[in-house]
């Protein structure tokens, strides 16, 4: 079952194109830190977490994202301990090639500086219609 986080929704007054996009994840937003067990819960190492991004026109059923669809770049990046400016992925944190371009992590982000980690999708789209 996806988790849908961070759902945001663009109005283009000029020719009525609405864009409704969300990212999805396969684990839950929150990891837990075990101190007694120096564990994490989940443990992005044995289940990896991806996190997918989805993009709609309004009143259509396709995932442009999926399809490909007027799709021009994308980019993931990351935000540590709330900073001001997102920076590049770190090891262990991938996005794949190929459509929706999900972003893997297959590392604990997490260490004593690091104590939350917020992950960005940043999608350059244009509409064909319009150009």
């Amino acid at each position: 079952m996806a988790i849908s986080v961070g759902q945001i929704t663009i109005i283009d007054f000029n020719d009525a194109v609405t864009l409704t996009g969300w990212l999805s994840s396969n684990q839950s937003k929150s990891v837990r830190y075990d101190g007694n067990s120096e564990t994490y819960n989940p443990d992005f190492t044995t289940t990896n977490l991806t996190v997918t991004p989805s993009l709609f026109k309004a009143g259509g059923a396709t995932d442009l994202m999926v399809a490909g669809t007027g799709i021009k770049t994308v980019v993931w990046t990351r935000k540590n301990n709330n900073q001001a400016t997102p920076v590049a992925l770190s090891a262990g944190e991938t996005m794949n090639a190929a459509f929706p371009k999900a972003l893997k992590v297959t590392t604990i982000p997490f260490s004593a500086s690091v104590f939350s980690v917020e992950y960005i999708c940043t999608i350059t789209y244009t509409d064909p219609t319009t150009g």
